[in-house]
C-alpha cells in the first residue's frame, strides 16, 4: 500500500489507517459524525445532493433549518479529520451544492475491493485458479458485517444485506469449483471462516459436513452434523432443514462401513462419563431408537411411552421464537433431564418441542412424570408467557385408538 494512501475498513467494524498509524474514532462512534463520513466513503466517487444527504443523516426528524444543520455538520467532520492525525488534504468536497468524498485521495476501502474482486472472479474467460484466488481473496476481505455499529439504520441495512448475500455467493461459486476439482481442504478452510462469521449460516455448515464426508473424517462429520442442529435448535430456534437432516443417513451409513475390533468399537462408542439423568440425543438418533424399542415391544411386552413436552403461549399457540424462548427451552432441556433416569431418553424435535422415551413404565407413572418435569420447569424458567403442555402416547398401537392422552389437571396441562 502506497504510504499516501488510506486503509479504510467498513466491514466487521469501522476505522482509517493512515501511513500505518491507526485513527482512532471510539470518540464519534455513533454519532452523526462518523455516520456522515461512513456514508461519503463508501460513496465514494459520487457526488450526493444536499436533500439526499439530510433524508439520509435526519430521516424524519424535524430540523429547524436542515441544510445549515448540515453545513455545520460537514465543516465539523472536516476538523474531525485533522484533529484525529489524518494529513491535511481536502478530504469532502462540495460543488454546485452537491457533496462527495474526494476520490483523488488514494483509498483502500475494503467494501470496494470485496465487490471489485467478486464481480472479477464472475467474469467468463478466467482460468480455474484464478477464479479460486479471487474468491479467496473476497473471502478473506470480509470480516464481518458491513459497519454493525449502524444496525438498525435503513441505508446501512439495505447496503450490510447486499454485500452478506454477495459474501454467502462466494461460498457457492468457490464450492462448485472446488467439489468439481475434489480440493476438499480449501474449501473446510473457506468454510471455517464464514462459520465464524455467520455461525447460524445452515448452508455453510452442509457444505463444510459434506466436504469432511468426501475426506473420509467420518467421526468429524458426526460431530460437525451434531453441533450444527443443536445450535440451530438452542441458539437461533431454527429447525435443520431436510437437506441437512439428510446428511445424517449418509454419516451413518459411512460409519458402518469402517472395520474395526469390537472391543475399540465398544470403547468408542460408550459413555465418557456416568451422567446422571436421561439421556439426551439427536432428533435422528431418537427417531432411529424410537423404531427400535417399538420393535422390541413386539417380543418383550415392555411397556414404552413417547411423551410430547411442549413450549406455548397461554392460548396454545406458537411462541414468539426471541431469546426468551431459547431461555425456555433451555429450561425445559434440563428438567426433563433432571427429572427422569438414566435409562430414559429424551430430543430437542424442533423449536417449541422436545420428545421423551419411557420405557419400562405405566400410565399412571407417566403423569407422575409430566407432573415432576413442569414443576422442575417452574421452578427453573422464570419469565412469563412461555407455558408446558405434556400428552402421552404409547410407543406402539396395540390396542390402542391412537389419540394422545393429554395431563389435563391444573397441575401438568400448564407451566
Amino acid at each position: 500500500m502506497d504510504e499516501k494512501s488510506l486503509k479504510i475498513k467498513m466491514f466487521g467494524s469501522f476505522s482509517i489507517t493512515a501511513g500505518g498509524k491507526s485513527i482512532v474514532f471510539k470518540k464519534y462512534n455513533g454519532s452523526r459524525t462518523s455516520f456522515l463520513l461512513q456514508y461519503l466513503i463508501q460513496n465514494s466517487g459520487k457526488s450526493i445532493t444536499k436533500e439526499k444527504l439530510i433524508d439520509v443523516l435526519y430521516g424524519d426528524e424535524e430540523i429547524d433549518n436542515p441544510v445549515k444543520a448540515l453545513q455545520v455538520l460537514v465543516t465539523r467532520l472536516r476538523k474531525v479529520l485533522l484533529d484525529l492525525g489524518l494529513p491535511k488534504q481536502e478530504y469532502i468536497y462540495c460543488s454546485d451544492g452537491m457533496y462527495g468524498w474526494n476520490a483523488t485521495i488514494p483509498c483502500e476501502i475494503d467494501s470496494h475491493q470485496f465487490e471489485t474482486t467478486v464481480n472479477q472472479a464472475k467474469q467468463p474467460g478466467q482460468t480455474y485458479q484464478r477464479k479460486i484466488e479471487l474468491y479467496t481473496c473476497a473471502i478473506d476481505l470480509y470480516d464481518g458485517d458491513f459497519l454493525p455499529n449502524l444496525a438498525g439504520n435503513d441505508w446501512a441495512t439495505v447496503v450490510s444485506a447486499y454485500y452478506s448475500n454477495l459474501y454467502l455467493q462466494c461460498f457457492k461459486r468457490a464450492w462448485e469449483l472446488l467439489r468439481e476439482n475434489e480440493d476438499y481442504q480449501t474449501m473446510l478452510k473457506l468454510c471455517s471462516k464464514g462459520m465464524r462469521i455467520y455461525p447460524f449460516e445452515e448452508e455453510l455448515h452442509i457444505i463444510y459436513i459434506r466436504c469432511l464426508i468426501a475426506e473420509g473424517r467420518i467421526k468429524d462429520a458426526f460431530i460437525a452434523y451434531n453441533f450444527a442442529t443443536e445450535m440451530l435448535l438452542d441458539d437461533w430456534n431454527t429447525t435443520p432443514s431436510a437437506e441437512l437432516k439428510a446428511l445424517f443417513g449418509e454419516i451413518s451409513d459411512k460409519l458402518k462401513d469402517e472395520r474395526l475390533p469390537i472391543k475399540e468399537i465398544r470403547d468408542e462408542i460408550k459413555e465418557e462419563s456416568e451422567l446422571r439423568g436421561a439421556y439426551y440425543c439427536t432428533s435422528m438418533s431418537f427417531i432411529d431408537s424410537y423404531r427400535f424399542v417399538s420393535r422390541m415391544m413386539e417380543r418383550s411386552g415392555q411397556s414404552v411411552y413417547l411423551m410430547l413436552c411442549n413450549l406455548a403461549n397461554k392460548s396454545g399457540d406458537l411462541p414468539k421464537s426471541d431469546n426468551r424462548l431459547s431461555y425456555a427451552a433451555q429450561c425445559l432441556s434440563d428438567s426433563i433431564k433432571n427429572s427422569l433416569r438414566r435409562g430414559d431418553m429424551y430430543t430437542r424435535y424442533n423449536v417449541t418441542q422436545f420428545l421423551v422415551l419411557l420405557i419400562g413404565t405405566n400410565m399412571e407413572n407417566c403423569n407422575l412424570i409430566s407432573d415432576r418435569i413442569t414443576a422442575n420447569y417452574r421452578k427453573s424458567y422464570n419469565g412469563r408467557g412461555i407455558h408446558l403442555k405434556c400428552s402421552v402416547l404409547p410407543a406402539a398401537e396395540f390396542n390402542f385408538n391412537g389419540d394422545a392422552i393429554k395431563f389435563n389437571n391444573d397441575r401438568s396441562l400448564w407451566g
